[in-house]
């Protein structure tokens, strides 16, 4: 009975780790992430993330910029 329960533990905690590992690390500045942080669109985002975020963290590629996910949590609401 423990033991099975131990495998379940460990066979959720597998999926949790690989889901966390397919999680990208480049995120795109797009509408959808501009409205979910309360910019009217993306270039208010943008324009914010030139000014406070590190390049190392924010960067252009091609045409369209992208985030850091750790970057993440230093996004203010607009």
């Amino acid at each position: 009975m423990l033991a099975q329960e131990l495998a379940e533990i460990k066979s959720d905690i597998q999926i949790i780790k690989q889901f966390v590992m397919d999680f990208p690390e480049w995120i795109p500045l797009s509408d959808s992430l501009a409205k979910e942080y309360g910019y009217s669109g993306v270039d208010g985002l943008r324009e914010w993330c030139k000014r406070n975020i590190h390049p190392s963290q924010f960067q252009k590629r091609g045409r369209i910029y992208h985030l850091h996910k750790s970057a993440l949590s230093i996004l203010k609401k607009g």
